[in-house]
């Protein structure tokens, strides 16, 4: 069994947005949330997510890959590492913000709408992670949107 298989939430998730989603979702998936023999490259799983970028991506797209890779490495350390290293919580506190930058500047409410669940579903998942990573969540949400 894959590790994220365990994971209801990472597993529901691979397949929301449009199919062609699906590949980088899978690449995402097994480089944030991998299986037990496999090793954790959040590096690959960005990766993943500027290349559809750059590959012309929509907005929502995007952001549908982000939220993704955030539940799948916020879940991944919750299950599995609780602190796992300081580099780790940069790399998804980073695109954490880097996100809720884009939804912000989007200034599209079906967008915030769509995403403000999972979004605080992170935030809330982050209290089983390291130590202040989910304060740093906390506080670019209140940044960002004050809520």
């Amino acid at each position: 069994m894959d590790g994220y298989e365990i994971n209801e939430i990472v597993t529901n998730h691979l397949y929301l947005g449009e199919k062609k989603l699906l590949s980088y979702k899978k690449i995402i998936q097994k480089s944030t949330y991998p299986s037990y023999n496999h090793s954790l490259s959040l590096e690959t799983a960005t990766d993943a997510i500027d290349a559809y970028a750059q590959s012309g991506g929509t907005l929502s797209n995007i952001l549908e890959l982000t939220v993704f890779f955030l539940e799948c490495g916020t879940h991944f350390s919750g299950d599995f590492g609780g602190d796992i290293g300081e580099d780790f919580y940069t790399i998804l506190e980073d695109t954490f913000e880097d996100m809720l930058k884009k939804l912000k500047s989007s200034g599209d409410k079906n967008l915030f709408d769509q995403y403000e669940p999972r979004i605080k579903s992170i935030i809330k998942a982050a209290h089983q992670s390291g130590w202040g990573y989910d304060d740093q969540l906390e506080v670019y949400w209140q940044e960002y949107f004050g809520k």
